[in-house]
């Protein structure tokens, strides 16, 4: 197993154990990934302290719901379901998986735009929750 391999499997059962027991829609999930929001990676060459104006999240696809679970920067390990947001109500305007990291932008209810970023070994969840949302009702 790949040391990526190892990151994505840790990552993702440190935020589905925590999804799980948090109080929401209890629903198993289905697809996840971590991604992250805020500006570009870019803009840290200029100045290290943009990356205070990004959040690190765990994205889960269920059957009904999106959620985005904050996951601490400094730790990694979970801290709160920030934003549960209902499958078919959230639009997703735009894509790109290509070079070393990808993004898309969506319409999240409450929240407006969020544009969120993905390095390249979360290609295939991503993948597969853009599938999940574009065939939603």
């Amino acid at each position: 197993m790949a040391a990526g391999d190892r990151a994505k499997k840790k990552i993702s059962e440190r935020a589905e154990a925590f999804i799980a027991s948090a109080p929401g829609p209890g629903e198993p999930i289905l697809a996840g990934a971590q991604v992250i929001s805020g500006l570009s990676r870019a803009w840290t060459v200029w100045s290290g302290t943009t990356r205070m104006f990004g959040r690190t999240y765990y994205l889960a696809l269920t059957e009904h719901h999106l959620l985005f679970c904050w996951i601490s920067a400094w730790t990694g390990r979970p801290r709160q379901v920030a934003i549960i947001a209902p499958r078919d109500q959230v639009r997703v305007t735009g894509s790109r998986t290509g070079g070393q990291m990808g993004w898309l932008t969506c319409e999240v209810p409450g929240r407006g735009r969020m544009t969120l970023r993905f390095y390249r070994m979360w290609w295939p969840e991503i993948e597969a929750i853009l599938a999940a949302l574009k065939t939603s009702p």
